[in-house]
């Protein structure tokens, strides 16, 4: 079974949570697994840095939604719907209520630099220079 853009996304996150709790050196390590997958999904030269400057796992999850296309994101519900394992911590992107929470928060999220970072990775490496977040269609 294939999944969608998104719940890689998810799985990569976990996978790179998992390694910045080890030495500076796994914790730099996760970070260019990270970038090198994240770049094969084809969402723009700055996704890796929007991703990971992510302040928490509701933030990721919204910058997630926005770099994938629409089309992306029908899947990633078909897939929650059908019962395939969702690598989010939870399905609230399945509600009819969550596109409108998404761009009613997008806007300060193409701008936002976050003053604390509740994972360990982003505390390491800080927050970088990056273009402003494009909600993809």
């Amino acid at each position: 079974m294939k999944l969608s853009k998104f719940q890689a996304i998810g799985w990569f996150f976990n996978a790179v949570d998992i390694m910045a709790e080890g030495s500076i050196l796994d914790q730099i390590n996760g970070m260019f697994c990270f970038d090198r997958e994240i770049d094969q999904l084809s969402l723009g030269y700055f996704a890796p840095v929007h991703l990971l400057c992510s302040a928490n796992w509701d933030e990721r999850l919204l910058v997630a939604w926005c770099l994938i296309g629409s089309a992306e994101r029908e899947f990633a519900k078909k897939l929650v719907a059908e019962g395939v394992h969702n690598f989010w911590p939870d399905a609230g992107f399945c509600d009819l209520e969550w596109e409108a929470q998404v761009q009613a928060r997008f806007a300060c999220l193409s701008t936002h630099q976050p003053s604390h970072i509740e994972f360990e990775f982003g505390s390491s490496f800080g927050l970088p220079a990056k273009d402003p977040l494009q909600f993809a269609q």
